[in-house]
């Protein structure tokens, strides 16, 4: 997953912001940058994972759906 630099920033922002209030402490660029590339690499994933399977399951039920309304029209059609 590729963020824009406006992403980025707003990314870096809100970390940066939670650190702060959370723990009150002051993190730099370096570790807010360190940060969100163990989100990309390690976390993302995860969630994407997660995400891709909710969808294909959507998916899947919607395709049943219209073969199930496909099916009924033709059956109508046949009276």
């Amino acid at each position: 997953m590729r963020l824009t630099r406006e992403e980025y920033t707003i990314i870096s922002d809100a970390i940066r912001e939670y650190v702060a209030i959370t723990f009150d402490l002051t993190i730099g660029s370096v570790a807010t940058d360190q940060f969100i590339q163990f989100l990309e690499e390690d976390i993302v994933g995860i969630y994407e994972d997660h995400a891709i399977e909710k969808v294909r399951a959507l998916v899947e039920e919607k395709a049943w759906s219209m073969d199930e309304d496909i099916r009924a029209l033709k059956a109508v059609k046949r009276k």
